[in-house]
């Protein structure tokens, strides 16, 4: 549906003029119908521009030359192509919408158009696209074409990609970045030692020595440390005398 034209610097009467001609085609409207419909789409100072002009001794198209002549299209359509982003458009969406801005803009080489459209390309899929050279609109648009049938936008599961798709170290799966990353590995379970004998010939802790204050209380079976010979004890004591 066509919007209100005010006449305002930052609004466009060729836009809004393409818009209120669609309408009009839609509802099978007549000249006449078309400059009475002027009066309900109008507003601010184009609408008082539109009492200003004899509309009624004029036609249709003569009161549009009029509108166009006096609201002069101040937007700068060319900064708004060179700084266009993606955003959250379809890709097909953004790449009409560049196409688009380039028209009104006057940009006519498609080699701008296309590094337009990628310099604008959302982060995820800036690398899929930039990686390849494109020879033309038409070669850009079978690519999108493609990736659209393969890959889903902003998915959350990341697939090996084809090479032509670009190198490893500039894939989603690898970005470049300068960001450290903290990565700590898990802390081991900790658990308390068992007094009795490893019967598990697999655990490592069978073969470890006991610890220095439990050196001389080592689990001999009885939990009590063997006792020499009485033959080896007298044999001791006369050696010391």
């Amino acid at each position: 549906m066509a919007t209100v034209f005010q006449g305002l610097p930052n609004e466009d009467f060729g836009e809004f003029y393409e818009n209120y001609e669609t309408l009009a085609a839609l509802k099978n409207l007549t000249e006449r119908q078309r400059k009475a419909g002027l009066t309900l789409y109008t507003a601010g100072p184009a609408k008082l521009f539109l009492k200003t002009i004899d509309a009624t001794a004029m036609t249709y198209d003569e009161i549009i030359k009029e509108f166009n002549e006096e609201f002069k299209c101040e937007i700068n359509y060319a900064q708004i192509f060179y700084n266009i982003q993606q955003e959250d458009d379809d890709l097909m969406e953004y790449f009409y919408k560049v196409k688009r801005l380039a028209t009104k803009a006057k940009i006519n080489e498609e080699k701008t158009i296309i590094m337009t459209f990628l310099r604008g390309l959302k982060a995820n899929v800036k690398p899929l696209f930039a990686a390849r050279a494109y020879k033309s609109l038409a070669d850009l648009k079978s690519t999108i074409t493609n990736y659209k049938e393969v890959y889903e936008e902003n998915r959350e599961t990341i697939y090996d990609l084809p090479m032509e798709w670009g190198i490893k170290e500039n894939s989603p799966m690898h970005p470049t970045t300068d960001k450290e990353i903290n990565v700590r590995p898990p802390e081991p379970a900790r658990t308390k030692a068992r007094p009795y004998w490893f019967r598990d010939r697999g655990d490592e802790r069978r073969y470890a020595a006991p610890s220095r204050p439990n050196w001389r209380r080592a689990d001999y079976g009885g939990g009590v440390r063997p006792q020499p010979s009485a033959g080896h004890q007298g044999n001791a004591r006369g050696q010391r005398q």
